[in-house]
């Protein structure tokens, strides 16, 4: 029955992913772009230099934080530490793959034990997948958002779908031929060590003001999906 519900649960978030994708991040209208610029000039100009329209009617293009990836000390400090939270969604689906290591090492599990509350939280039954909904529906998609955070939130969505692919591969491991315990180990670890390593450099560039960007594949993924 576990199995069955996590399988269910990975297949129902590819679906909406698939389903919401396409019209989730549409860019930011130009309508209240000043009438003097055209919006095709305007559109041109701000993807280029990595400008965002002002939605609230401003008759200029201001400086967004995207794609240098360098320091802005204009994020306010709250921005940055709400911009981490949402990495906490990969790393409660990702702890389970850090057994082998904990079983070996148990004094690796020290600095994780001020998250057990929120990790034993996120992995109750739908709660994961509740939050999932949540973060893509409202939070990706809210232009009252900064680009900041929701740039952020959506990498950790694409983070935390990275790991439903070794999951259904565990599922069919059950039900098919079982792995070798020293390759399941190793898959594993590495699984847990890639969402690992991500979460820690996408934190420490938030806390630092800079955009964590730098991830293969999926940071330019999500910085595809979201131009403004």
């Amino acid at each position: 029955k576990m199995v069955s519900r996590k399988i269910f649960v990975t297949l129902a978030v590819l679906g909406a992913c698939v389903i919401q994708t396409a019209e989730a991040f549409a860019p930011i209208p130009f309508s209240n772009c000043k009438q003097s610029i055209s919006g095709f000039t305007a559109r041109s100009t701000c993807k280029s230099l990595g400008l965002r329209i002002n939605r609230r009617g401003a008759d200029f293009c201001r400086m967004k934080i995207g794609g240098t990836g360098g320091s802005d000390e204009t994020v306010p400090p709250l921005e940055r530490f709400v911009a981490c939270l949402p990495y906490a969604l990969p790393l409660s689906d990702s702890f389970e793959w850090g057994h082998y290591l904990f079983d070996k090492f148990p004094l690796l599990s020290i600095p994780f034990i001020p998250l057990f509350p929120v990790i034993s939280l996120l992995n109750a039954p739908f709660v994961s997948f509740g939050v999932f909904i949540v973060l893509f529906s409202f939070v990706t998609r809210n232009p009252s958002f900064s680009r900041f955070v929701r740039f952020n939130t959506l990498q950790a969505i694409y983070l935390d779908i990275v790991l439903i692919f070794p999951q259904l591969i565990k599922s069919f491991n059950v039900i098919g031929a079982p792995v070798p315990v020293e390759l399941a180990e190793v898959g594993s670890n590495s699984v847990f060590y890639a969402i690992t390593l991500a979460i820690i450099y996408c934190s420490v560039s938030n806390l630092g003001g800079k955009v964590p960007n730098e991830i293969p594949l999926i940071s330019e993924s999500v910085d595809s999906q979201m131009p403004f």
